[in-house]
């Protein structure tokens, strides 16, 4: 009878993160220096084992382990498989997820034409940048456009209103919006250009109202 004896994986090989800080929704590898010819590495979750990606075979210098797009931090270890031989490297790098800026615009989306000083605003985080862009044929920035909150003065078309909201380094994480707004006819004041003054009955009924418009305009009654 041959038995054979397969050699036990060197569980000390330098094991490093590529990135070790990254943005959420992106990937990095974990590399593996000297690593042995025709041995198998498979790359786990720290927390509970699980697979990462599929086995790379040692080739005898560096091989890259994909951790695939991450949104937490995450501790990985790595499963080094040599026949009936097996062992974990001792080395357990982290990689730090940073969040994505929340880049959520809060403002009308809809006015009137000719309406000014109108704000648009994201969440504030003293630790980000902002940076806000109008493409309008006649609306414009009134003021500042590198704060968390914008003012537009709309004239008579719509336009496209953008933020990008960078975090801290060292990543850098980004994160892009817009908003389409709309731009409306004038409306009339509340007391109206041509007012409605009669004088019914109490307890009668009232007639109907008709209000002559284009096609796809919006009607404010007011009394």
């Amino acid at each position: 009878v041959t038995v054979g004896v397969d050699a036990a994986p060197n569980n000390g090989l330098t094991l490093n993160a590529a990135s070790t800080q990254i943005c959420e929704g992106s990937s990095t590898t974990i590399d593996i220096d000297f690593s042995e010819n025709g041995y198998s590495y498979q790359l786990r979750d720290d927390s509970d084992n699980s697979l990462i990606g599929a086995v790379v075979l040692g080739d005898g210098g560096t091989i890259n382990l994909p951790t695939g797009n991450l949104t937490t931090t995450t501790t990985f270890n790595v499963l080094v498989t040599n026949g009936a031989c097996s062992d974990v490297l001792s080395t357990t790098p982290i990689v730090t997820v940073d969040p994505l800026p929340d880049a959520t615009i809060t403002g009308l989306n809809a006015v009137c034409a000719g309406t000014t000083g109108v704000n648009y605003s994201v969440p504030f985080d003293a630790t980000y940048t902002y940076s806000w862009t109008l493409t309008s044929v006649d609306g414009s920035i009134n003021g500042s456009n590198t704060n968390d909150i914008v003012t537009i003065d709309w004239a008579t078309t719509g336009g496209t209103l953008e933020v990008t909201v960078t975090g801290p380094a060292p990543t850098n994480c980004v994160s892009i919006s817009n908003m389409v707004v709309a731009v409306g006819a004038t409306s009339p004041p509340p007391n109206g250009n041509n007012p409605i003054a009669e004088s019914y009955c109490q307890d009668s009924t009232l007639p109907s109202l008709d209000a002559n418009t284009t096609s796809g305009a919006t009607v404010n009654w007011y009394d």
